[in-house]
């Protein structure tokens, strides 16, 4: 099962799992026999950087590495850019661990329970 890109149609789907959703540039969503069960997304922050956004799995779909294969899938996707050095992403307190595991470290904390994670790129052709 790969991401495909985002269609305004998936609006309603997307934010019956994020309310708040704000669908970002590069925006990529999983579908499962017509349900879409993942999505996240990036923007460009600056001719380097990259800001990954509203990478959410359906409760019933997570735990089975569809979060961790999304994040590399925009992981590669943000390096096919070029001269991008490296990714950011804004985590609440319940997800920290998930993005350390996927190579990231915390560069931010604030007190209102998120963090930003930063992870170096590698170029990936």
């Amino acid at each position: 099962m790969d991401p495909r890109p985002y269609q305004p149609t998936d609006l309603p789907a997307c934010k019956a799992l994020c309310s708040v959703l704000e669908v970002p540039t590069h925006f990529h969503v999983f579908e499962h026999n017509g349900e879409i069960i993942a999505f996240g997304g990036y923007n460009i922050s600056t001719p380097t950087s990259a800001h990954i956004r509203y990478c959410t799995v359906h409760p019933d779909w997570r735990r089975q590495g569809i979060g961790r294969y999304l994040i590399l899938y925009l992981l590669k996707q943000i390096s096919t850019h070029e001269n991008m050095e490296e990714a950011h992403a804004f985590s609440s307190i319940e997800n920290f661990g998930f993005f350390e595991k996927q190579g990231f470290r915390q560069t931010t904390w604030s007190s209102t329970a998120w963090a930003i994670y930063t992870k170096k790129l590698t170029v990936c052709t």
